[in-house]
């Protein structure tokens, strides 16, 4: 957003990018997301801890099941994508001894 860095960066313009060359380093800074630089979040370190460790305690404790029918349903293109028809998985927990 800085109008030293862009011709008018308020403007939605991804033909900006189409000048055939690759970013310099010294160029790469114009494109950096708010999840790298200065701006990156502060808690991110926590936040991926928590995610993990709360993952993990559910593989740990509980017994993962799909729905009846649901097995030929499981691939995906990628990780984030939405699916058609959304798996239902049934969490039981795991015995004591």
């Amino acid at each position: 957003m800085n109008e030293k860095d862009w011709d008018e960066p308020e403007e939605w313009e991804p033909e900006r990018f189409l000048d055939g060359g690759s970013f310099s380093s010294e160029k790469t800074h114009k494109t950096i997301a708010f999840g790298a630089g200065r701006r990156v979040c502060a808690g991110i370190m926590q936040a991926t801890s928590i995610a993990c460790t709360s993952i993990a305690r559910f593989v740990q404790e509980f017994a993962w099941k799909l729905k009846e029918g649901d097995e030929d349903k499981v691939d995906t293109v990628h990780v984030t994508a939405y699916k058609l028809d959304p798996l239902c998985a049934y969490l039981t927990p795991r015995g004591r001894n």
